[in-house]
């Protein structure tokens, strides 16, 4: 899913949330006739910091609160401060990480976790059950929506003819979809005439550009179902990614291999892309680019035929690049099976509710979050496409089930199959050991560290080793600004280690 909240550091992401006296906000009303109400004369608030998302919020409460009797406001508006009334905050996965270490986020009641309840947490992907929710050995956090990368191209562009027999002659393949970031490079390279960029612009977003940044690293980081770095087996396997969890060093590998290859194709498809960042759905509608990583809400946006209404067929949809290579756990590069290796990155980019410990209506914020990402109330999110929401749960993905969800962004029926395909394998629960975020108080200024290279790397002005080293000394300054102790607590919590 694209960012639906700016990062910023810790308190600033709070920020977003806060201080709702004189700020816009809707509400509710609750409907006097029917059976008893339980949460009557009660109002709910939840505080939402995108206005799409919040507008979908409050469409969805008015059936709670004809049920419950509460009245709900959710305000959408960002002003300074810290989180004030609010009983709800829906927050990125930075923003967990603050509230829950200074002990202000209310547990996810058994209602929710429990066997056979009716929220099925057994049904969410390993991930959003654990360590995406948790700090330490508490869930503090209720998955709405999850993330989603897809590999949009250009496929008029692919069907001509002189198109195909350049490529063929420069690579002596056949033009076809990239299956790996390779392909998308060489794909690139026949495409790329002077003064024309066939790759489109590095987002300008930070987090959009990470997105793609740490999806490439998590591929050469490891392969499907081992340890790929040296991590400790169990739950804290799938979080050693910008950490060392091994031996309980915590200690940043972000110089390691992986990271450097991922700076490196950055670096050397510099040529390809505009000097400048930029808006990559813009560069794939107008031609100028081929093919692009988009996030789902960008899809959701790609040029329609004015006449069917459906998205134009001058795009089309393959699942996000593997790798051909990868590292094993000795930092040998190892060629991928099948010559495409596949790790998901998951949960930088979704949302998630966190429950107050201020509020006076714990358990009304409770009920109304089982109606809102339940099983039915969770596919609800996906499809209103214009969100961009993900998958969090194997229904989003498998089956009719799944399929219905994806038909709701306007493909026809062979695109929507490719689209939820590529969701499936966006999110390939069968992967044992995906890479996760960094989910520490500090998470923010750490990516703005790995942002600021990555720019340095795709402009051509740093190779993937130097930027790799550099972001490596930048992040080791960092720490040293920390409180040793407290940053070696943050990180036991969030690998779920206390």
């Amino acid at each position: 899913m694209q960012r639906l909240f700016s990062r910023t550091a810790p308190a600033g992401v709070l920020a977003l949330l806060g201080c709702f006296v004189g700020c816009g906000g809707t509400v509710v009303p609750t409907t006097p006739t029917g059976p008893a109400k339980p949460y009557a004369g009660r109002t709910l608030t939840i505080a939402v910091a995108d206005p799409a998302l919040g507008a979908e919020i409050g469409d969805r409460a008015q059936a709670w609160a004809n049920r419950s009797g509460a009245k709900v406001s959710v305000v959408t508006e960002k002003p300074p401060g810290e989180i004030a009334e609010a009983d709800i905050a829906v927050v990125p996965q930075s923003g967990i990480a603050g509230p829950a270490s200074r002990g202000e986020l209310v547990a996810v009641p058994d209602s929710f976790t429990g066997n056979g309840k009716s929220f099925r947490w057994d049904t969410l992907f390993v991930p959003f059950q654990s360590s995406l929710v948790q700090w330490g050995s508490e869930t503090v956090a209720v998955p709405i929506a999850g993330d989603g990368l897809v590999c949009v191209y250009r496929a008029d562009r692919f069907r001509d003819a002189d198109s195909a027999k350049v490529f063929r002659e420069r690579f002596q393949r056949d033009l076809a979809p990239p299956k790996t970031w390779d392909d998308v490079a060489d794909i690139a390279a026949a495409f790329h005439r002077p003064g024309q960029p066939s790759l489109p612009p590095l987002p300008a977003e930070p987090a959009r550009a990470l997105a793609l940044f740490h999806q490439l690293a998590a591929c050469f980081d490891r392969a499907p179902g081992t340890t790929g770095n040296k991590q400790p087996s169990g739950a804290t396997r799938a979080l050693s990614f910008h950490l060392d969890l091994a031996g309980e060093k915590f200690q940043p590998r972000i110089d390691a291999p992986a990271f450097a290859a991922a700076y490196a194709w950055f670096h050397a498809t510099a040529p390809y892309r505009p000097a400048a960042a930029g808006d990559p759905l813009a560069a794939l509608s107008t031609g100028s680019a081929v093919v692009a990583v988009l996030s789902l809400r960008e899809v959701a946006r790609l040029p329609r035929d004015p006449k069917s209404g459906a998205i134009s067929n001058a795009f089309g949809i393959a699942p996000v690049p593997g790798t051909r290579n990868f590292y094993n756990a000795d930092n040998q590069l190892q060629l991928a099976v099948g010559g495409r290796n596949a790790i998901p990155y998951l949960g930088d980019n979704g949302a998630y509710a966190v429950v107050l410990k201020k509020s006076a209506n714990a358990a009304a914020a409770w009920d109304f979050l089982n109606d809102l990402a339940g099983p039915e109330g969770g596919a609800g999110t996906l499809g209103e496409s214009q969100l961009g929401a993900g998958p969090v749960r194997e229904a989003h993905v498998a089956g009719q089930s799944g399929l219905a969800i994806w038909q709701r962004y306007g493909f026809e029926e062979t695109r929507t199959k490719d689209l939820a395909d590529a969701m499936l394998a966006y999110t390939n629960s069968k992967v044992a050991n995906p890479a996760l975020p960094l989910r520490t108080p500090d998470a923010d200024k750490v990516y703005a560290i790995l942002d600021a290279q990555l720019r340095r790397a795709a402009s051509g002005q740093a190779t993937g080793a130097q930027a790799a080293a550099a972001a490596a000394n930048a992040w080791a300054e960092h720490d040293q600004t920390q409180d040793a102790a407290q940053l070696k607590l943050w990180r036991r919590k969030a690998a779920g280690l206390d």
